[in-house]
């Protein structure tokens, strides 16, 4: 699943969503890309934003790419009032599931989700 999906083409629909002057002092920002990983999990799975927060899944880990911290929960819901301030919640939202379309399997006539060792 991590090569499957060009991940990296939402990130010029994203690019603007942060305007707190990291580079003046403050929390760095996690990557746009990373955040909407995050979503697509949850979406994926079912996870609430605290679910997130506590991940210890080696394979959620090795889909996003082993980082060294993961957002907290209100991150992870700033992040997406964020995306939805700027009108783009919409296209998130459709990327996302577009992403969860070209995991399905289609076997013997009846679609199947990869386990989740296949991302």
């Amino acid at each position: 699943m991590k090569n499957t999906v060009y991940w990296n083409c939402i990130k010029p629909l994203l690019s603007d969503i942060y305007k707190n002057g990291t580079e003046e002092g403050g929390r760095p920002n996690f990557d746009p890309v990373f955040m909407v990983k995050i979503m697509f999990l949850q979406s994926l799975y079912g996870l609430v934003d605290e679910a997130m927060e506590i991940c210890s899944n080696i394979r959620f880990m090795n889909f996003l790419d082993y980082p060294e911290s993961v957002p907290d929960a209100r991150t992870i819901w700033l992040f997406r009032e964020s995306i939805a301030s700027y009108y783009k919640d919409k296209e998130t939202e459709g990327y996302i599931r577009c992403a969860q379309e070209s995991i399905m399997v289609v076997k013997a006539g009846s679609s199947e989700r990869h386990q989740i060792n296949n991302i």
